[in-house]
Order: structure tokens, then sequence, then C-alpha cells
């Protein structure tokens, strides 16, 4: 599964969730590759991500 988070800002907001993510799919014994973004960047490759996680602020 290919996974994306992004945030708003830079890059330090979705580091964190990368590897909040990366945590979260281990503890659940599933393999993903995961990607972080800002959301300006994120826009234009969205399409090739399974899922898309972002902060609260930006849903």
């Amino acid at each position: 599964m290919k996974v994306l988070a992004a945030c708003g800002n830079g890059m330090g907001s979705s580091q964190m969730i990368k590897m909040k993510i990366i945590k979260v799919f281990k503890k659940l014994q599933i393999e993903v590759e995961v990607d972080h973004l800002s959301v300006g960047e994120a826009k234009s490759v969205i399409s090739s991500y399974d899922m898309v996680f972002v902060s609260k602020s930006l849903v």
C-alpha cells in the first residue's frame, strides 16, 4: 500500500504524521510505503497514492 502524509506549511508536520502512520501500520502488520510532502506538492501526485493523511485543520 502506498500512503502519503501531507501538511499545510512545510515538511515538519508531515514527517511527524509519517512516523505515526508507520508505527500504526507496523502494529497492524500491514506493509506500507509512506512518503511525506507539503499539501502544495501533494496536489500534483495525489493520484498515485492509495491513502492520504493530513492534519485535522486541512480536512
